[in-house]
């Protein structure tokens, strides 16, 4: 028992044992038990980083997966690039894709960190992709219709746009086939501590279609929402808590 419940307790007891001095007892317990207390609290935050990346300009580009989709030019030449621009935002990590050309793709280890003594559960990953010009400015974010031009988690992945360089009805198909392809590793639901060194980790990919523009740049921003545990629409990774 701490300080403050023993004191209670003596006062308890002197209260049960001064039955001749009750309106005197009441006054003493009532002004000695009013305390004041401030709660401190503390906001929900993530660390995100996004490892040296990879590209399919590169030999070791692996012949596997999504990455069939994007396979290595049969002469590789260094021409387009993607960087990750500095983080704004705890929450969000953003790319540049400049100088593509329909086939190049760019993969990286995304890390998600809690810094954060709570822990807490990825809420949301929400993917968002703007056409800019080729200086990178005026961007105009692209959307629905099509329906593919949309975040969608399932499974594994939570992916933007149609995989694949080649659409159906090509070149006819061209004007609903979106200029990208992004997915980036599906951990909606699953909690995070602050013990977790390595956090959350997996793949964000990005690969241009034909229908990409030229003298355009892509900006790609994922945002990954929080909530603490307790609050939570999940019971963890990919379980969602049923209505009661």
């Amino acid at each position: 028992m701490n300080a403050l419940g023993k004191r209670a307790g003596f006062l308890a007891l002197v209260l049960v044992m001064s039955t001749a001095l009750v309106g005197a007892a009441y006054t003493l317990w009532y002004e000695d038990v009013q305390i004041s207390a401030t709660v401190a609290t503390t906001s929900l935050d993530a660390s995100i980083a996004c490892a040296p990346p990879a590209e399919n300009e590169d030999p070791s580009w692996p012949p596997a997966g999504v990455f069939n989709a994007y396979p290595k030019p049969n002469l590789l030449k260094e021409v387009a690039s993607a960087s990750a621009l500095p983080q704004t935002d705890l929450h969000e990590v953003e790319l540049l894709v400049e100088n593509a050309y329909p086939g190049y793709a760019w993969d990286c280890e995304v890390h998600v960190f809690n810094t954060d003594p709570l822990p807490w559960h990825l809420e949301n990953i929400a993917i968002v992709v703007e056409e800019c010009d080729e200086n990178g400015a005026n961007c105009v974010p692209l959307g629905p219709p099509p329906p593919s031009w949309t975040t969608v988690c399932a499974g594994l992945a939570c992916s933007w746009g149609d995989l694949g360089i080649n659409p159906p009805g090509y070149p006819s198909g061209l004007d609903t086939w979106s200029p990208l392809f992004a997915a980036v590793t599906n951990w909606e639901g699953c909690q995070v501590h602050e013990e977790d060194f390595f956090g959350l980790s997996g793949s964000l990919f990005v690969g241009i279609n034909q229908s990409a523009k030229e003298n355009v740049v892509y900006k790609l921003t994922v945002t990954y929402t929080v909530n603490q545990w307790n609050e939570s629409a999940w019971n963890g990774c990919n379980q969602p808590k049923q209505p009661l």
